[in-house]
């Protein structure tokens, strides 16, 4: 009895410290420039490893919001479920995961075609859809290849950049005005 006991306590002391020295290992990643932290790839090989709903290790808090629109009888559908919800079995799905990846091609495809985006001020998310909703859009063509984005339809899309603001108002965001990048595409596949 008292080997038993000593095999569990054992066996509990070299969890804990395995658990904790991940722990320790891994958040120090993301603590900016220190000795533990010495180059993005190693950023880069924990953000792969983990799912995308884990967003502690995953997102940097002043990272941009993207979201992303399909057009189409003046309604807008959202493409990317939220991460922590059923349909994406809370974050461990890779359905998104692949979309955003096919989203930041197409993104920098715009970019690098020059495609003209707006720049405007909105309390939030849902006041720039209902503002967008109610205008004369003019959607852009951007031809891609088909083979980088499988997962992305031919149509118009809505492609919404909204920059984070400073933690200073963070708990005045129903009285300060975000900014939001929008680009309105239309996504030819050859």
């Amino acid at each position: 009895m008292k080997c038993f006991f000593k095999s569990q306590v054992f066996y509990l002391v070299i969890s804990f410290l395995f658990v904790s020295f991940f722990i320790f290992k891994v958040s120090s990643v993301y603590f900016g420039n220190n000795p533990l932290n010495k180059s993005k790839e190693t950023k880069r090989k924990y953000i792969l490893f983990f799912p995308q709903g884990w967003a502690f290790f995953t997102k940097e808090p002043r990272e941009p919001l993207i979201y992303f629109f399909s057009y189409s009888n003046n309604q807008l559908d959202d493409i990317i479920d939220k991460n922590f919800s059923l349909n994406t079995f809370w974050g461990a799905a890779k359905k998104n995961r692949i979309i955003n990846i096919e989203l930041q091609k197409v993104i920098n495809k715009a970019n690098t075609d020059s495609i003209p985006y707006r720049t405007e001020e909105f309390l939030g998310i849902k006041e720039l859809k209902e503002n967008v909703i109610n205008r004369n859009n003019e959607f852009t063509h951007i031809n891609i290849d088909r083979k980088y984005i499988p997962s992305i339809t031919n149509g118009k899309y809505l492609i919404v950049i909204e920059e984070q603001l400073p933690w200073a108002l963070l708990s005045k965001t129903s009285t300060h005005n975000k900014k939001f990048k929008m680009y309105t595409i239309e996504v030819i596949k050859n």
